[in-house]
Protein backbone atom coordinates (compact mmCIF):
# COMPACT_ATOMS: atom_id res chain seq x y z
CA UNK A 1 0.00 0.00 0.00
CA UNK A 2 1.25 3.61 -0.86
CA UNK A 3 0.26 6.54 0.83
CA UNK A 4 1.68 10.20 -0.90
CA UNK A 5 0.94 13.68 0.57
CA UNK A 6 -1.85 13.59 -2.25
CA UNK A 7 -3.69 10.69 -0.21
CA UNK A 8 -3.99 13.64 2.76
CA UNK A 9 -4.49 17.18 1.83
CA UNK A 10 -5.37 18.34 4.82
CA UNK A 11 -1.86 17.48 6.41
CA UNK A 12 0.26 18.61 3.51
CA UNK A 13 3.54 20.29 4.70
CA UNK A 14 5.15 22.95 2.40
CA UNK A 15 7.36 21.16 0.39
CA UNK A 16 10.77 22.66 -0.01
CA UNK A 17 12.18 22.94 -3.58
CA UNK A 18 13.95 20.22 -5.61
CA UNK A 19 12.66 17.49 -3.12
CA UNK A 20 10.42 14.87 -4.07
CA UNK A 21 9.98 10.88 -4.06
CA UNK A 22 9.43 8.45 -6.98
CA UNK A 23 8.05 5.52 -6.32
CA UNK A 24 9.36 2.72 -9.64
CA UNK A 25 7.94 -0.43 -8.43
CA UNK A 26 6.45 -2.10 -5.93
CA UNK A 27 5.19 -5.50 -5.07
CA UNK A 28 4.76 -7.49 -1.47
CA UNK A 29 8.51 -8.47 -1.46
CA UNK A 30 10.69 -5.58 -2.48
CA UNK A 31 9.79 -1.62 -3.09
CA UNK A 32 12.07 0.79 -5.65
CA UNK A 33 11.80 4.59 -5.47
CA UNK A 34 14.31 7.40 -6.31
CA UNK A 35 14.23 10.48 -3.89
CA UNK A 36 15.83 13.74 -4.08
CA UNK A 37 16.48 15.73 -1.18
CA UNK A 38 18.54 18.95 -0.42
CA UNK A 39 19.85 17.41 2.76
CA UNK A 40 19.55 14.16 4.64
CA UNK A 41 16.38 12.94 5.54
CA UNK A 42 14.53 9.85 6.74
CA UNK A 43 12.66 7.47 4.46
CA UNK A 44 10.24 5.46 6.33
CA UNK A 45 8.84 2.43 4.50
CA UNK A 46 5.48 1.81 5.71
CA UNK A 47 6.25 -2.35 6.13
CA UNK A 48 6.46 -3.74 9.26
CA UNK A 49 9.76 -4.35 10.42
CA UNK A 50 11.26 -7.47 10.16
CA UNK A 51 14.99 -9.01 10.14
CA UNK A 52 14.39 -10.14 6.43
CA UNK A 53 14.01 -6.70 4.86
CA UNK A 54 17.51 -5.92 3.90
CA UNK A 55 17.79 -2.10 1.99
CA UNK A 56 20.44 -0.79 -0.56
CA UNK A 57 20.72 3.14 -1.15
CA UNK A 58 22.47 3.76 -5.17
CA UNK A 59 23.28 -0.37 -4.84
CA UNK A 60 24.97 0.25 -0.94
CA UNK A 61 24.04 -1.69 1.20
CA UNK A 62 22.47 0.29 4.88
CA UNK A 63 21.10 -0.07 7.61
CA UNK A 64 17.43 -0.17 8.31
CA UNK A 65 16.13 1.93 11.47
CA UNK A 66 12.82 0.51 13.35
CA UNK A 67 10.04 3.58 13.94
CA UNK A 68 7.23 3.68 15.74
CA UNK A 69 8.34 0.36 16.81
CA UNK A 70 7.17 -1.08 13.66
CA UNK A 71 7.90 0.12 10.70
CA UNK A 72 11.28 0.28 8.51
CA UNK A 73 13.54 3.31 7.47
CA UNK A 74 16.23 4.47 6.12
CA UNK A 75 18.63 7.84 6.29
CA UNK A 76 19.42 9.19 3.04
CA UNK A 77 21.90 11.42 2.17
CA UNK A 78 21.28 14.27 0.18
CA UNK A 79 20.90 14.46 -3.56
CA UNK A 80 19.58 11.76 -5.71
CA UNK A 81 18.86 8.38 -4.46
CA UNK A 82 18.07 5.01 -5.73
CA UNK A 83 16.73 2.73 -2.78
CA UNK A 84 15.30 -0.61 -3.01
CA UNK A 85 14.30 -2.50 -0.09
CA UNK A 86 14.02 -6.28 -0.41
CA UNK A 87 12.50 -9.14 1.74
CA UNK A 88 14.86 -12.05 1.69
CA UNK A 89 14.06 -14.04 5.49
CA UNK A 90 16.75 -16.13 5.67
CA UNK A 91 14.58 -19.42 7.27
CA UNK A 92 12.48 -19.19 4.27
CA UNK A 93 16.02 -19.12 2.13
CA UNK A 94 17.45 -22.41 4.01
CA UNK A 95 14.60 -24.04 4.04
CA UNK A 96 14.28 -23.83 0.02
CA UNK A 97 17.76 -24.79 -0.20
CA UNK A 98 17.39 -27.79 2.04
CA UNK A 99 13.83 -28.81 0.03
CA UNK A 100 16.14 -28.67 -3.31
CA UNK A 101 19.08 -30.37 -2.07
CA UNK A 102 16.55 -33.59 -0.87
CA UNK A 103 14.56 -33.60 -4.27
CA UNK A 104 17.79 -33.89 -6.22
CA UNK A 105 18.93 -36.74 -3.53
CA UNK A 106 15.65 -38.76 -3.82
CA UNK A 107 15.41 -38.15 -7.60
CA UNK A 108 19.36 -39.53 -7.57
CA UNK A 109 18.81 -42.66 -5.29
CA UNK A 110 15.33 -43.26 -7.60
CA UNK A 111 18.01 -43.33 -10.47
CA UNK A 112 20.47 -45.43 -8.94
CA UNK A 113 17.57 -48.30 -7.57
CA UNK A 114 16.35 -48.08 -10.45
CA UNK A 115 19.24 -48.72 -12.50
CA UNK A 116 20.47 -51.75 -10.12
CA UNK A 117 16.76 -53.16 -10.39
CA UNK A 118 17.76 -53.43 -14.29
CA UNK A 119 20.92 -54.52 -14.01
CA UNK A 120 19.53 -57.46 -11.97
CA UNK A 121 16.31 -58.06 -14.07
CA UNK A 122 19.13 -58.72 -17.14
CA UNK A 123 21.28 -60.78 -15.00
CA UNK A 124 18.73 -63.31 -14.45
CA UNK A 125 17.24 -63.59 -18.03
Amino acid sequence: MVFTENDFPFFQQKKQAGQNITIAKLTPSSAQATAVCSDSCLLVFFQNFNKGWLATINNNPTKIYRVNHTLNSVILPPGKNEITFSYKPQPIIIARFISQVSLILVVFCLIVFRIKKTAKDQEKT
